[in-house]
């Protein structure tokens, strides 16, 4: 991204407030489903998946993050973290295509400090993925629709599919 210079205030603050308390609290049901589910081997989380609501892109993801990380609160909860803040990233980049830094930085600086993002993204579920995706596709295809690149669209196409095997739809 060649205009993030400008969004390290933004950055900065989305990366505090998302980090600040992540492994204060007990995991709830639902992240504890998705660590459970992160910690058998592949082949067998793809069975458990089967029968579930969400897609697996997230608990995939969660698997090898937590095998660098370990499988504390902190650990299981940082990976949703980092793509809040990637988010934030995300949301700049795009807006700066769309109009100017002075509102790209307002937005960013809006979503950094949004209560339900900050939460969604101190939660060891895909939402915080959901969202980030969802801004790279979008971003991706204002790209392809300016420049009608085959290479943008194949990316607009596979971020596009990585949303779906995020969250139901």
């Amino acid at each position: 991204y060649p205009y993030l210079a400008n969004a390290d205030l933004a950055l900065g603050l989305a990366a505090w407030l998302r980090f600040l308390g992540i492994g204060s609290k007990s995991l709830w049901y639902d992240e504890a489903w998705s660590v459970a589910l992160a910690s058998v081997d592949l082949k067998t989380a793809v069975i458990l998946v089967k029968g579930q609501i969400y897609p697996p892109l997230y608990q995939i993801l969660l698997h090898f993050w937590l095998a660098l990380f370990g499988t504390s609160e902190t650990a299981a909860r940082s990976l949703s973290a980092v793509f809040g803040i990637a988010s934030v990233a995300a949301l700049y980049n795009l807006t700066v295509r769309i109009s100017d830094r002075r509102t790209a930085l307002v937005a960013a600086l809006i979503l950094s400090v949004s209560p339900f993002h900050v939460e969604y993204s101190q939660e060891a579920r895909g939402y915080s993925l959901l969202v980030l995706l969802s801004l790279l596709s979008y971003d991706l295809l204002l790209v392809w629709l300016k420049e009608h690149e085959w290479k943008t669209g194949t990316a607009y196409v596979v971020f596009t599919a990585l949303c779906l095997h995020t969250h139901p739809y």
